[in-house]
């Protein structure tokens, strides 16, 4: 059958040579359009999808910039507050910048004012909370259980002396009032413990989050230009030539799943980048 239609049949190299048609289940199709349209759905849906992914990645960047600005602050008031001796509202921040930043050394502080305002349960709390969560290399561990004996030590001589039977009248003979048995003990130690300000952490300063995100989206940004140069080689090698319809379906395939792998590292690869652009503006 002539590709026009009309005339003399034309051989298989002059039917390759002019516009290829397959015809199969009574449909014709071209493989030009069909690469076509595939290629700009794929593009539609990559930047749609870079959209959504730039927008949730600046937001959850917001929020956690926020959050380290709003710990700052808090954690700089407390310290103000513990220098002027007002440890009540000094613990009230230091406890504010905790539930934002959970930052061991920040229970340190909480249990000095708690020691210092005579509260000798909270203060025995959260010693115990700051041993239990502070790394091995924290370095006021060894002043934290000193402190520690020293106000349970205290702790159990107030319970002692409130549980005591009181002093007075014997068998209905007045007595002198007798001195108590247990003498006070002092809840601040003979010399104040300076505040610890937390170590710079990772919470405050994620620097190698910043790496990490940078040097995965230069990974995935390359892979994805290398699957992106595979489907187009694929596609322009199914335009041009004779080829049978397996070669098609086959080489179709290839692209459809190489252009599918270029998308996705693509948007991955974009993302890190934002996200490593919004860390790098934050923190650096």
């Amino acid at each position: 059958i002539s590709p026009s239609g009309a005339g003399p049949a034309c051989s298989p190299v002059m039917a390759a040579t002019r516009a290829f048609r397959i015809t199969s289940m009574g449909h014709s199709c071209e493989t030009a359009p069909l690469t076509q349209w595939a290629t700009a759905w794929c593009a539609r849906r990559m930047r749609g999808l870079v959209l959504l992914s730039l927008v949730f990645s600046l937001a959850a960047a917001a929020e956690e910039g926020a959050d380290s600005r709003a710990a700052r602050t808090a954690f700089q008031k407390g310290q103000n507050e513990y220098n002027l001796g007002n440890y009540a509202e000094a613990a009230r921040q230091f406890e504010e910048t905790y539930r934002i930043k959970p930052v061991p050394a920040l229970l340190f502080n909480i249990a000095q004012c708690y020691r210092f305002l005579g509260n000798l349960d909270k203060a025995v709390q959260t010693y115990r909370a700051y041993l239990r969560n502070a790394p091995p290399t924290e370095r006021n561990i060894a002043l934290a259980k000193e402190l520690l004996q020293q106000v349970e030590t205290a702790l159990a001589s107030k319970q002692k002396a409130e549980k005591s039977p009181p002093h007075g009248l014997a068998g209905g003979t007045p007595e002198a009032p007798q001195p108590p048995v247990e003498r006070p003990v002092s809840t601040r130690p003979s010399a104040p413990v300076e505040a610890v300000a937390p170590a710079p952490a990772a919470p405050l300063r994620p620097r190698v989050y910043t790496w990490v995100a940078g040097g995965a989206s230069v990974l995935a940004l390359g892979a994805g230009a290398l699957y992106g140069l595979k489907s187009n080689k694929t596609v322009s090698d199914l335009q041009t030539g004779y080829h049978t319809r397996s070669q098609i379906d086959t080489q179709s395939a290839a692209a459809k799943s190489d252009a599918g792998k270029a998308n996705v590292l693509l948007v991955a690869g974009a993302v890190l980048a934002v996200t490593a652009g919004v860390l790098f503006v934050l923190h650096f």
